[in-house]
């Protein structure tokens, strides 16, 4: 059976491992994740602050200011996933 794809010809799966697809339920809203991104940037609050005031872990901060979740929102990490696609 042939795997679905995409118009751009992308399957499921490569969309999650390039993290432009969502895994399941989201933990944050689209305006939270980037007002979580902006405030770090900034510099004027921790991790684990911004982890209390939306009701996650500072895993979960972490991972979006690292590029490992939301990236297809963020953009964060996304050059170095294509670059490392482009040299494969």
């Amino acid at each position: 059976m042939a795997k679905k794809k995409d118009s751009a010809g992308q399957s499921t799966r490569a969309k999650i491992q390039t993290g432009i697809k969502s895994r399941g339920k989201r933990k944050l809203t689209d305006a939270q994740v980037l007002s979580i991104v902006a405030k770090y940037g900034v510099g004027d609050v921790t991790m684990k602050t911004l982890a209390a005031e939306n009701g996650v872990t500072t895993a979960t901060i972490s991972a979006i200011i690292h590029g490992r979740t939301y990236i297809w929102l963020t953009g964060i990490g996304r050059a170095q996933t294509e670059d490392l696609q482009q040299a494969a």
